[in-house]
């Protein structure tokens, strides 16, 4: 009877539900869900930094002209402009809001470049910035840029005066409302307001300014004007600027002796007084005030 009852044991077989772990379920769905997060925020942070979100997308440059005297000239605001290269990298490069001039990322040095006109950033630049190990120009800005003491490339030299400022973010940084906004990283001056932060009202700029007789006139290789009135469109009579400053200026026709004009102008760095047929050779401004503000506003760099 034993015998029969352990060879009855020995074939019944119990077949039993798989046992489910909902613990371990749980960890990998855990798991699974954070890795498509990782990998979806990375991709998110890479189209960004692609694109050029992360870059200001405007820059101020104060230039050093006292190796390259046209340096000066090139100071001002340069905007951001997005592109990819063949190989899909994106290119880092600003262009010059007015007139030409560009700043781009050199991969082989690893240093930001400046060159007059729009090309490979590695190839025949003025300025340079230090080896820098990111490619963003603002951790440039504290750092020595150096430049082209000739044509030829060859030497470069540190400049003593290079300040680099991010555009506006805010319209704060432009007065505010009824002063300034904030536009794409630039101020939109409103109303009677000017300048490169909407600095200047030309309600509060003087009309007129002078040299003291007793103190004598500007020293020159000429006979200078003693007196300077500020420069006008005759059109709205609105304040002509350059560089985000006034410009004054001294009309010979007014006196009858001469055509001509002396021009106290900012150049981007310095301010500068000259005789318009010195500083403007070939420009036509057999119109007087009116050729002046044309070309001041329309081909002036």
């Amino acid at each position: 009877k034993n015998q029969n009852e352990a060879k009855l044991v020995q074939e019944i077989v119990y077949r039993l539900p798989p046992q489910r772990n909902k613990k371990a379920t749980k960890q990998m769905l855990v798991l699974i869900s954070s890795l498509i997060l990782m990998f979806s925020g990375w991709a998110v942070v890479y189209v960004l930094q692609l694109t050029g979100f992360f870059i200001p997308k405007t820059i101020t440059i104060q230039f050093d002209d006292n190796v390259r005297s046209e340096l000066g000239s090139y100071s001002g605001s340069y905007i951001f402009k997005p592109a990819l290269d063949l190989l899909g990298f994106r290119k880092s490069r600003f262009l010059a809001k007015y007139g030409t001039g560009q700043f781009g990322y050199c991969r082989d040095l690893h240093a930001w470049t400046f060159k007059f006109e729009d090309g490979p950033p590695c190839e025949k630049f003025v300025v340079r910035s230090s080896r820098i190990s990111s490619s963003d120009i603002v951790d440039a800005g504290d750092d020595s840029w150096y430049v082209a003491s000739d044509q030829l490339y060859s030497r470069f030299y540190p400049m003593e005066h290079f300040h680099l400022t991010v555009g506006c973010t805010r319209d704060f940084d432009c007065g505010g409302p009824g002063r300034g906004l904030c536009l794409g990283g630039s101020c939109l001056c409103e109303n009677q307001f000017f300048g490169v932060q909407c600095d200047f009202s030309e309600n509060e700029i003087c009309e007129t300014i002078a040299v003291e007789s007793e103190v004598g006139r500007f020293l020159g290789s000429r006979e200078f004007s003693l007196e300077y009135h500020l420069l006008r469109d005759p059109s709205d009579n609105s304040v002509v600027s350059v560089y985000g400053h006034p410009v004054f200026h001294f009309d010979y026709s007014s006196t009858g002796s001469t055509a001509g004009f002396d021009i106290m102008m900012y150049t981007g760095f310095r301010w500068v007084l000259f005789y318009s047929n010195d500083g403007f050779k070939g420009v036509d401004l057999s119109n007087g005030v009116r050729s002046l503000v044309d070309y001041l506003k329309e081909d002036f760099r």
